[in-house]
C-alpha cells in the first residue's frame, strides 16, 4: 500500500553523499544540486491515472490534510512535525542523491535507506521541475489488484514559504496605459510601471501605449502573457516567471534575455514593477556561462 500523502519518511543514517552527475542535473541552466536545498512545504498532490501531465482532464487533486514541511541540505532530507497536530507522530528522514539519466534525458531524485554497506534505494522521483519558488516531483506507480493493473503518477508539489500567498495576490489580469512610449521588458527600462487589475479595452483604445499583463498557473509551470499596444500595432509573448517573495522579486525567464523585477502590490489592486537592473544583469551573465 502508499501513501500519497507526502514522500516517503524512512530512516536516516551517517551516510554522506557526493551529488553525482549534479552538474548535468539542471533546470533551465541552474544546478538543482543547488536550487533544492533549504525549506519547502507541500502544497497540492496530484494523482494522474497517465503519465502525461499536460493535461487537466486526466487528474484530482488531492487536498493535503496537514502542514509538511520538509529541508533539504547537502545530502539529507529532515521532515518538521507539524505543530497543527495535538499528538505526537514520530518522524523519521532519509538520505538522498540527485542523479541525471542521459538515456531519458531527465532528472530523478533518488532516496535511500540502511547504511555503508546495507545502503539500498527505496524510492525514485523524477523531477519535474526545481525553480527558487518550487519544487515538483513525480512517481510513477503500478497498481497490481489481482485481477488486472493499471498505471498512474503522482505528483508532489512542494513551495518555499509565501510563494502560494505571493502568487495567489498577482494571479490575474492587469494593465499599464500611457501616452509615453514604454520600454517595458527590456534591460534599459528605467521607469515604475503602475498596474491597475482589469482589462478595459475603451483605454487602450484611447490611449497611445499600453501593457497587458496575465498571471497564471498551468501545467506545473507559473506563466505570464503580455500584450503591447503602440496605437494600432501590437506585439503579444508569453513567457514563465519564478517568485521571491521574500525579497519582492519576480523572474521573467526567457531563452533569449531574462529580467528581473522588484514588485508591490497595493490594495490587492495595483501592482508596481521595477526594473533591478543588477540583478538581471547577473542573471543573464550566469545563462551565457
Amino acid at each position: 500500500m502508499f501513501d500519497p500523502g507526502i514522500l516517503p519518511i524512512i530512516d536516516v543514517y551517517k551516510t554522506r553523499f557526493r551529488q553525482i552527475n549534479a552538474g548535468k542535473a539542471t533546470y533551465n541552466h541552474e544546478p538543482i544540486d543547488s536550487l533544492i536545498k533549504g525549506d519547502w512545504h507541500l502544497t497540492q498532490i496530484d494523482i494522474i491515472d497517465d503519465y502525461s501531465i499536460t493535461s487537466t482532464t486526466n487528474r484530482f487533486n488531492l487536498q493535503a490534510s496537514q502542514n509538511k514541511k520538509i529541508t533539504f541540505t547537502s545530502d539529507s532530507i529532515y521532515s518538521h512535525r507539524d505543530s497543527t497536530i495535538p499528538y505526537y507522530i514520530s518522524l523519521k528522514n532519509y538520505s538522498y542523491k540527485i542523479q541525471y539519466d542521459s538515456i531519458v534525458r531527465e532528472n530523478f531524485l533518488k532516496l535511500y535507506s540502511g547504511k555503508k554497506r546495507k545502503l539500498h534505494e527505496v524510492e525514485s522521483y523524477e523531477i519535474i521541475k526545481c525553480t527558487l519558488d518550487e519544487l515538483i516531483v513525480r512517481r510513477f506507480q503500478l497498481l497490481n489488484t489481482g485481477m488486472g493493473y493499471s498505471s498512474f503518477s503522482i505528483v508532489y508539489t512542494y513551495r518555499k514559504e509565501g510563494v502560494s500567498d505571493a502568487l495567489n495576490e498577482i494571479t490575474g489580469e492587469w494593465f499599464d496605459c500611457s501616452n509615453q512610449k514604454n520600454l517595458f521588458m527590456t534591460e534599459k527600462n528605467s521607469l515604475a510601471y503602475e498596474f491597475v487589475r482589469g482589462s478595459n479595452d475603451s483605454i487602450f483604445q484611447n490611449s497611445g501605449n499600453c501593457i497587458d499583463l496575465v498571471f497564471n498557473q498551468a501545467n506545473y509551470e507559473n506563466e505570464i502573457y503580455f500584450a503591447f499596444s503602440y496605437g494600432y500595432s501590437g506585439i503579444r509573448i508569453n513567457s514563465i516567471f519564478n517568485i521571491d517573495p521574500k525579497e519582492k522579486l519576480i523572474y521573467l525567464l526567457s531563452t533569449d534575455k531574462s529580467l528581473v523585477y522588484s514588485y508591490k502590490v497595493v490594495n490587492n489592486e495595483k501592482l508596481i514593477l521595477s526594473l533591478d537592473r543588477d540583478r538581471t544583469q547577473k542573471l543573464n551573465s550566469q545563462n551565457t556561462r
